[in-house]
């Protein structure tokens, strides 16, 4: 299993601007703008977490793969060089979370995938370490998530762009006590940190649940180097 990688995220200011525009935002405009005020302390636009809507690689290399996600709605023109290349280098994986399909092996490799998106400069390279070993570049914090996947964050689905499970208001206060150690990056600077929030986040009753014990793993952010 690989425990560290590469990843291509959007820039924060990007990823906010397109959630504002999002179906789940402007179906929810009230509660959400009541939960942008209760958690207005913190600076949404300098999260450098793991959920920022990973650069994803082709689903495959057979074209009649890309047609059949054509024909289902998919957008599969946007960054099509980039996730071609992506799909190329990463070779055919199984679809397991515990891989991490998102994160390249090398720095190398990502920097020439990013430089194959449409516009390069709405993303930047994070190196991700599940667990708490090496990190290379500058650290950034601890991020709490799924490794692979979507890349679900406790963290941004609470306060950054909550999708799925948001915080009740009745629980705001206790919310922001338990945030309130965050970084400038709106990361935690340890792991014990993470790890008490993440004991925080499973006790409340509108949290996600994990489907097996440790499905929510600490994760060390860096800049890609």
């Amino acid at each position: 299993m690989r425990t560290e990688g590469y990843m291509i995220v959007l820039k924060p200011a990007i990823l906010l601007d397109r959630y504002a525009g999002s179906h789940v935002a402007q179906q929810n405009l009230e509660p959400l703008r009541k939960l942008r005020d209760a958690f207005s302390q913190f600076d949404i636009r300098r999260y450098r977490g793991i959920s920022r809507d990973p650069l994803l690689a082709y689903p495959s290399l057979d074209q009649k793969v890309i047609d059949d996600f054509e024909a289902a709605g998919k957008d599969m023109k946007s960054d099509a060089k980039a996730q071609k290349r992506f799909r190329e280098i990463l070779g055919d994986v199984p679809c397991d979370p515990e891989i991490n399909e998102e994160a390249l092996a090398s720095l190398s490799d990502a920097r020439e995938i990013l430089a194959l998106t449409d516009e390069p400069s709405i993303w930047e390279i994070i190196h991700v370490v599940r667990g708490n070993d090496r990190s290379v570049g500058t650290f950034l914090g601890y991020d709490v998530g799924y490794w692979g996947g979507d890349h679900f964050s406790l963290i941004s689905d609470t306060i950054i762009v909550p999708q799925w499970h948001p915080p009740v208001p009745d629980d705001f206060a206790e919310l922001t006590e338990a945030l309130s150690c965050l970084n400038g990056n709106l990361l935690f600077n340890s792991s014990a940190d993470a790890i008490a929030f993440k004991k925080f986040y499973k006790s409340k009753s509108w949290a996600e649940t994990e489907d097996c014990e440790g499905e929510f793993c600490v994760i060390k952010v860096s800049t890609g180097g």
